[in-house]
């Protein structure tokens, strides 16, 4: 749904329940700049990233800010946001015009707001960062986030997202770390201590180490706070009013159960085929396969039976256009036959032992593998731009129709 609404749902959703800011990640850079900006300007809450440049002026873009300073009971708390390293999971051309501070200089800008807040009488400092571990691993904690320099010191309390995963750890700083999963599935409770000092005439707020300072509830505990309501009520005006006729399409029945694998083994296929149809004899020079890095989103397998468009768009959301692209035999090779990573997906008549180093080959795949540099791909024709193909899951869609229909 947050793709068909271009992300407004979501929107509707942080201001509907009172949330006090929103942090960038890289799912926000899918649609360009100008729809990060048309968000920003329907928010009534900031979209904080203190660490990202444009390359032409080293100036933050206009649709963030670094952090933001809020009061409970006259106890202010600051809140500083950032964006991970998560550059590799954005579709290059899309971010050609920024870039992110990473490693030493994040640290060294967390530290500078952290000190104006602080000089702004916040009491308390969580950073919100688009990134995080992998699992309940605190060994990992360090490998994105700066544990020696930052916790303690500057940061009271990290908040995490990117990974997808639910967990709540601590750094050997005693500094929490919280991620609450992904697609709402639980919900992260923390709570914070404040306690008047007349020594100092001031307020002091803390967080326990003890377990009990985190709760983590999971989805049905949403449902009972009312929050998932809200987000069914949003969904269901959109529903009717924006994408639902698109959404409840039946593009295929009794369509056979397919895991991840399988359904990108399959869309590999539809690829190739597609560009035998469309280019034919009318292009000297056809693709010697089809696929790439192709990687569905959750639930990740589709369901089989009866399949709806939108189901197709929950794995398929991203609007990557299909080109044709040259490649070096031995980049061929390297990144798409004989790569380890299981999400690479090729299909077609080109094999191993009939792949020549020095000689030129053709693909059919997506933007973001002929944006990501280390494939080495070279693009000779957009197709989706010249309305020969469409996205990703309007192809997939085309297949069910035509077979299982």
């Amino acid at each position: 749904e947050a793709g068909l609404s271009n992300g407004y749902n979501m929107d509707d959703y942080l201001i509907q329940t009172g949330y006090e800011s929103t942090t960038l990640g890289n799912h926000e850079f899918d649609w360009g700049k100008g729809s990060i900006v048309n968000h920003y300007n329907y928010l009534d809450i900031p979209i904080l990233a203190n660490n990202i440049r444009y390359t032409s002026n080293n100036q933050s873009p206009e649709y963030c800010q670094p952090y933001k300073l809020i009061s409970r009971n006259g106890v202010k708390i600051g809140i500083i946001g950032a964006i991970g390293n998560t550059y590799s999971s954005i579709s290059a051309s899309k971010v050609t015009d920024v870039k992110f501070l990473t490693g030493s200089s994040l640290t060294e800008q967390i530290k500078k707001d952290s000190t104006t807040l602080k000089e702004m009488g916040a009491k308390f400092i969580i950073l919100s960062i688009h990134d995080g571990a992998e699992s309940e691993d605190s060994s990992q904690i360090s490998t994105y986030y700066d544990v020696t320099s930052l916790s303690g010191s500057y940061v009271d309390l990290v908040l995490e997202g990117h990974t997808h995963q639910a967990y709540k750890m601590k750094d050997s700083k005693n500094v929490w770390h919280l991620q609450s999963g992904g697609n709402g599935s639980a919900l992260m409770v923390s709570t914070l201590n404040c306690t008047y000092n007349s020594s100092t005439n001031d307020y002091e707020v803390s967080m326990s180490t003890s377990d009990s300072a985190v709760t983590q509830y999971s989805a049905a505990k949403i449902i009972d706070s009312g929050k998932d309501s809200v987000m069914e009520e949003i969904d269901a005006w959109y529903t009717t009013y924006k994408y639902g006729k698109i959404q409840s399409e039946v593009v295929g029945k009794n369509v056979p159960y397919m895991n991840d694998a399988s359904f990108e083994d399959l869309l590999a296929q539809i690829y190739y085929n597609k560009a035998i149809e469309v280019l034919g004899s009318s292009y000297s020079k056809l693709p010697v396969l089809g696929g790439g890095f192709l990687k569905t989103r959750t639930p990740y397998n589709l369901a089989g039976g009866t399949v709806l468009y939108g189901d197709l768009y929950n794995l398929l959301p991203f609007e990557n256009d299909l080109v044709l692209c040259s490649i070096s035999g031995s980049k061929l090779l390297s990144r798409f036959i004989n790569n380890t990573n299981t999400d690479y997906h090729i299909y077609g008549p080109a094999t191993s032992t009939s792949i020549t180093s020095s000689k030129t080959y053709y693909i059919i795949t997506d933007s973001y593998n002929s944006d990501y540099s280390y494939n080495g791909l070279t693009v000779v024709r957009n197709l989706t731009e010249e309305n020969l193909m469409g996205y990703a899951r309007d192809l997939f869609a085309e297949y069910l129709r035509t077979n299982y229909l």
